[in-house]
């Protein structure tokens, strides 16, 4: 496990992928500012960001992805979907897991 995590604020679990998601937070205050959607596979161990690079409020895909304070999440497994509170810009983002597509909701 070689990823970094900031200030990790949610999580949920995916059965349909066996994969934890970590809504990891940017604090204004840190080195690290992560604000990015990260996915822990079970099986493996291995750690990959699904969206977002840095703060800041932008839609894109995977680090084109811009989140501001991401601080909790939901999962449709059925749609393979994330929707995620990206508090400091008062928004609800949907993440797609497969594609890592992000847009406001």
């Amino acid at each position: 496990l070689d990823a970094r995590f900031n200030y990790p604020w949610g999580i949920v679990f995916d059965k349909s992928d066996n994969s934890l998601y970590v809504a990891d937070c940017g604090c204004p205050d840190s080195a690290h500012s992560n604000d990015r959607i990260r996915r822990i596979s079970m099986s493996s161990g291995m750690v990959t960001t699904v969206a977002g690079s840095a703060q800041g409020y932008k839609d894109g895909v995977g680090k084109d992805a811009h989140f501001h304070h991401v601080a909790g999440m939901a999962v449709d497994e059925d749609n393979a979907m994330l929707y995620v509170c990206d508090s400091a810009n008062s928004n609800i983002r949907q993440v797609n897991i497969i594609t890592g597509e992000a847009k406001t909701f």
